[in-house]
Order: structure tokens, then sequence, then C-alpha cells
């Protein structure tokens, strides 16, 4: 698996695409998959937070 974005950004909604692609370029096979997001907020006195959850790949 692959980390796909590691950036600063303001608030809002976004959407990420994932290639299905390893770190190697290798396709991925079917199967079920944990993704986590981690946000911190660089607000003073802000709170981050973790989650995570699975998807599933199918071909």
């Amino acid at each position: 698996m692959r980390k796909q974005v590691s950036e600063q950004r303001s608030a809002g909604n976004y959407i990420v695409k994932w290639n299905a692609k390893n770190d190697l370029g290798n396709r991925l096979t079917s199967g079920v998959y944990f993704y986590r997001m981690n946000v911190n907020n660089s607000v003073k006195g802000g709170n981050g937070f973790q989650q995570t959850n699975r998807m599933i790949l199918m071909k």
C-alpha cells in the first residue's frame, strides 16, 4: 500500500483517487483493504482525529 496525500490543505471536502497499485506499481488482488485517515488541526487549540475504515476491491 502507499501514502496518497501528505500535505497541508485548507478546510473543505476532498476526493482522493487510488489506482489499486502497491509501491512497486503492481496491481493488487481483489480483497478487503483498510485505509487510515489522519487529520491534524493546525489551528491553535484545534483537535485532530484518526479514522480507519475498510473497502472492498473487486475486479
